[in-house]
């Protein structure tokens, strides 16, 4: 039997090969569908995490600081899938959670405007309708490498990756790589909406998260290439209040929830 040191120090003895959401509902039904992941001796996983040996265990709930960050990294692969489904064609960056919200590097062969947002939008409230299992698994790079062969952006990801072995995230007719951790499923993500921000907020969030570069947007076509989001939990933020101090010639999205 395991031992598991629960966040108030009480012990709970399992058998190995228990996922966390399977621990977290025998712990309380209510607890679990408030769970997004969990810390596993202080470590992040998510739900689907396999107990193979004593450890100490931490709940995160919707309502914690690391929710908000998963649940926007989520909402970045949301976004991914519903480009993959929309513009088939498509080449993938990267996709992270950031203070504001989230974004995803795109390279796709077609012009997307701000008018092509509600249209991105509808697409991933239709993917959360279908609440998609999203599962995590492990390739070496030479399977990674032949996953993503059709996209050189994720290629050159995988190179770069130190470990021998490439984590994967993939929900549906859609995969990522990726450490994670994510939601569940793709239900989880039920409030949100792309908005408009302005460029210096862009600006300072791609430098922030990495250095996308701003040149791949065209200020005269409004042309948009990288599509960010934010993904609220809980009380509904003052989006007008948020958004206030951004430079307003150029449109693009970010996000509020709905």
């Amino acid at each position: 039997m395991l031992k598991i040191i629960l966040k108030d120090e009480s012990v709970k003895e399992i058998e190995p090969g228990k996922m966390v959401i399977e621990l977290a509902k025998e712990l309380s039904l209510s607890l679990a569908k408030k769970c997004i992941a969990a810390k596993v001796d202080g470590n992040l996983v998510d739900l689907k995490y396999v107990l193979e040996k004593d450890c100490k265990l931490e709940l995160v709930l919707s309502t914690d600081k690391e929710a908000f960050e998963i649940i926007n990294h989520s909402c970045a692969h949301l976004l991914a899938q519903a480009m993959k489904r929309l513009y088939p064609d498509t080449k993938y960056g990267v996709g992270p959670a950031i203070e504001e919200g989230f974004y995803y590097d795109f390279s796709v062969s077609t012009s997307i405007t701000l008018e092509d947002l509600p249209k991105i939008e509808a697409k991933m409230k239709e993917i959360v309708k279908e609440n998609i299992s999203i599962n995590h698994y492990y390739l070496s790079k030479a399977e990674a490498k032949e996953k993503f062969k059709n996209d050189k952006f994720k290629c050159e990801l995988i190179d770069a990756v130190d470990d021998d072995k490439v984590g994967i995230y993939e929900q549906g007719d859609y995969a990522d790589v990726c450490r994670g951790p994510h939601v569940i499923s793709t239900g989880v993500l039920k409030h949100f909406k792309l908005e408009y921000a302005g460029l210096d907020s862009f600006s300072r969030s791609i430098i922030t998260s990495g250095g996308i570069s701003v040149k791949e947007i065209n200020p005269k076509t409004m042309e948009v290439k990288k599509i960010p989001g934010l993904f609220f939990v809980g009380e509904v933020l003052d989006v007008d209040a948020f958004t206030g101090g951004f430079n307003m010639q150029i449109a693009l999205s970010s996000g509020a929830c709905c």
